[in-house]
């Protein structure tokens, strides 16, 4: 039977003689311990062209969203590294979001209006408005299948509030205390003059000049009150009169 030449080396591979506290046996006699390493350290012919390289495997989780209901069902691996989470994690440092503190309606709607959790809206604001954000706009509409922008602003007061406000938004500025721009504050209204007629526009001022409004275009979202298009049409804010003192 013809053995291969690997098999026949094996045994001295597995051989401990190597690990004698004082010395080695060779061909050649007895040689020292340093010698023995050195002679180890030698590659060997059947292991010239093999080179072991650690690797590190890094994966970067996210929460992965189901479109239908849009709940999160844990994290799913995502190939990469952990750059895009060091990142997110940098800019939240960068706006003063605490991150640990926050549920995560407080941390999505800091991200939306651009603030830290200690400029954020009252919770219960906020749990009203997750209850709507994102329902496309219904001239007419005050269902979850549609809304327009009085009717939004109407919910909004009824449910956070336990105020019932007119139907229309000019309606609504009819019964508003006017308040200064400098003076405004969450759950204020702000009024536009969209058609060139006077109030037809209507939104609930969140902070740091944002609003939440039925748009005709994104149904019930966020903007900014210094965007173009909305200064330009902006007539004014006003107070619940119950709550202005």
């Amino acid at each position: 039977m013809r053995y291969s030449p690997f098999i026949l080396f094996l045994p001295f591979l597995s051989s401990c003689s190597l690990l004698r506290p004082n010395t080695a046996q060779s061909g050649a006699g007895t040689v020292s311990m340093a010698q023995a390493i050195e002679q180890n350290r030698q590659p060997r012919k059947f292991l010239d062209d093999i080179t072991v390289t650690p690797q590190t495997t890094r994966v970067t989780f996210v929460a992965q969203v189901d479109q239908q209901s849009g709940m999160g069902r844990g994290p799913a691996p995502v190939s990469g590294n952990t750059e895009n989470s060091a990142i997110t994690a940098a800019s939240n440092r960068s706006e003063g979001i605490n991150v640990s503190g926050l549920t995560g309606i407080q941390l999505k709607y800091a991200q939306l209006m651009n603030v830290n959790e200690r400029s954020l809206p009252a919770l219960s604001l906020l749990l009203a408005l997750e209850e709507w954000y994102g329902t496309p706009y219904l001239w007419g509409g005050t269902s979850h299948r549609g809304i327009d922008c009085s009717a939004f602003t109407q919910a909004m007061y009824q449910s956070v509030y336990g105020v019932t406000l007119p139907r229309v938004s000019r309606d609504q500025h009819r019964v508003m205390e006017r308040i200064s721009m400098t003076d405004i504050r969450e759950g204020d209204l702000v009024f536009f003059n969209t058609r060139g007629k006077g109030v037809s526009h209507v939104g609930l001022f969140l902070g740091n000049n944002k609003f939440v409004h039925a748009s005709t275009k994104r149904g019930v979202t966020i903007s900014d009150l210094y965007e173009s298009y909305y200064i330009k049409r902006f007539l004014g804010a006003g107070r619940w009169k119950a709550t202005s003192k």
